[in-house]
């Protein structure tokens, strides 16, 4: 009864803590202002700033004891982050921007250090910045609690700047920091253009994955940071701010300004979601898929064949193209491991945003047989936009090799790419009685009950491809391919167990199932 008591206390803590980072006044079931993300989202933490002070269960006020760092070039020796710059007005956060005398700056920043931390998600804000004319810069930024771990990478934290509006331009930059800031500091900089950012507000979306982090601004991508080395793969903290311009030069920014307030931030919301998109149990698991053979694919950029079927759609197959551009078409054999019933398959295109390889047309080849491929089972032609293309059979087909070929590319480049190839349907062993469109036929068994061997025979030779033995709760047993040109077939049963077995004959136009019993 504790134990119970316990368990609901603490799910019942969670459930709250979880309530209270969620604004009330959040519209129900918002999702990202993006149409490239995909998926389904959940909202985890959000605030309107539709109250009329910060929210400090959410949010720590930042107040400086000492100045920042000095900004010389437009005569700031000494800023700081000060609480009294720091309100909620009109539905919006205001972080207020004051010369205090000829050298000194103070600012507003609030932040979520150890109220809410979170890792991977999509996290956006909708912002007007400050006046970058005003000495001072906007940023929206992330920072994680073990940045200051020095290992060379980003995976334990770091200060991840989706932007910072040090600059009079229609650009900005992205920065994401690591090891520290001292000797060992390291720093990854990405400039990306910002059209109107100084202008009204503006959305930006940070997408973050264990694979990649993407940049959006009003909802078109920018940046993106792939290199394991700059991926963060630890918890960080959400940090709203403005500070003293470290992208200026000129005594116009500061020095020459009056004394009294200059510029503000407005932030107008704040929102992270996480990824609930469910996993889809229609596609063939790729665990036991190996691949037969291709014949082009991209050693030197290392985009292996193996990597069209590797579970992870941020690494891809592409062919070569450093010193070789072979023509098409460009072809890649799979083994699925294990036969299948086959309903569907799926395309996925290189997912940096770069077109170069995506397929045009295409053919779709499956077989029981990797050296009898046939005519195509499907042919077609994918548009050029890179989410994933889906396309069903025009029968289920029951097979355990694929062969996808690229015949031409949406740019007409000799170029082809996949970042994952999957096959809609069920293994046999998952189901006993696959193909029921099949015209069902006679065999005889004997004898049966059978101790060691039994005795398969039907009329017509070349009806039958392959043998499948299943338990009884539809697990398959043992898979045996039938030789052409024979009409009977001896089964070895002897290392079976006691008991009843089903076997069944598959051929391209035939199905054939018998009960069997050993004793």
């Amino acid at each position: 009864m504790r134990l119970l008591f316990l368990t609901t206390f603490f799910f019942l803590i969670v459930a709250l803590s979880h309530a209270q980072m969620v604004d009330s006044e959040t519209p129900e079931n918002v999702q990202p202002a993006n149409d490239k993300i995909g998926g389904e989202w959940e909202l985890n933490f959000s605030d309107e700033f539709n109250g009329s002070v910060v929210n400090t269960l959410k949010w720590n006020i930042d107040n400086s004891t000492k100045s920042r760092a000095a900004r010389p070039n437009i005569g700031i020796y000494d800023w700081r982050w000060k609480p009294e710059n720091v309100s909620v007005e009109n539905g919006n956060l205001i972080l207020k921007v004051y010369k205090t005398n000829g050298s000194s700056m103070t600012n507003g920043s609030i932040q979520s250090h150890k109220k809410y931390t979170t890792q991977y998600g999509y996290f956006e804000a909708r912002i007007k910045v400050g006046d970058a004319t005003k000495g001072t810069h906007t940023a929206f930024w992330l920072q994680g609690p073990n940045m200051s771990n020095v290992d060379g990478t980003a995976n334990d934290g770091a200060e991840i700047d989706i932007f910072e509006t040090a600059w009079t331009g229609d650009y900005t930059k992205s920065v994401v920091h690591i090891d520290g800031y001292g000797a060992d500091h390291q720093a990854s900089t990405k400039k990306y253009d910002t059209p109107g950012i100084h202008d009204g507000f503006h959305t930006w979306g940070f997408h973050w994955t264990e694979y990649f982090m993407d940049i959006y601004y009003d909802g078109v991508f920018k940046v993106r940071y792939s290199d394991p080395k700059w991926v963060v793969h630890s918890p960080e903290f959400l940090w709203l701010s403005n500070g003293a311009s470290f992208g200026l030069t000129g005594d116009q920014y500061f020095k020459d300004l009056p004394t009294g307030f200059l510029t503000q931030t407005e932030v107008d919301y704040i929102r992270v979601w996480k990824n609930v998109t469910p996993a889809d149990d229609t596609l063939l698991s790729k665990d036991d898929w190996e691949l037969i053979s291709t014949n082009t694919e991209d050693t030197y950029g290392d985009h292996l064949a193996s990597y069209a079927f590797d579970g992870n759609p941020f690494t891809f197959w592409h062919s070569e193209w450093k010193d070789n551009h072979p023509p098409h078409p460009h072809e890649i054999q799979i083994d699925l491991g294990k036969t299948a019933n086959c309903t569907g398959f799926s395309y996925l295109p290189r997912q940096d945003h770069n077109p170069n390889g995506n397929v045009a047309d295409y053919q779709l080849f499956a077989s029981k047989d990797v050296d009898n491929w046939g005519d195509p089972l499907l042919s077609g032609t994918f548009g050029a936009e890179s989410n994933k293309k889906t396309v069903e059979f025009p029968n289920t087909i029951f097979c355990r090799y694929i062969k996808f070929v690229a015949l031409s590319e949406v740019n007409n480049n000799a170029l082809t790419n996949a970042a994952e190839i999957d096959i809609i349907g069920e293994y046999a062993e998952e189901q006993v009685g696959i193909f029921d469109e099949l015209k069902m036929v006679d065999i005889s068994a004997y004898p049966n009950p059978f101790r060691d061997h039994i005795n398969l025979e039907w009329e017509q030779a070349n009806e039958f491809s392959f043998c499948h033995i299943y338990s009884m709760d539809g697990r398959l047993i043992r898979e045996q391919k039938i030789e052409r040109g024979n009409n009977k077939l001896l089964l070895d049963g002897a290392m079976l167990k006691r008991g009843n077995y089903v076997v069944e004959l598959i051929g391209d136009e035939v199905r054939a199932v018998k009960l069997l019993s050993k004793f």
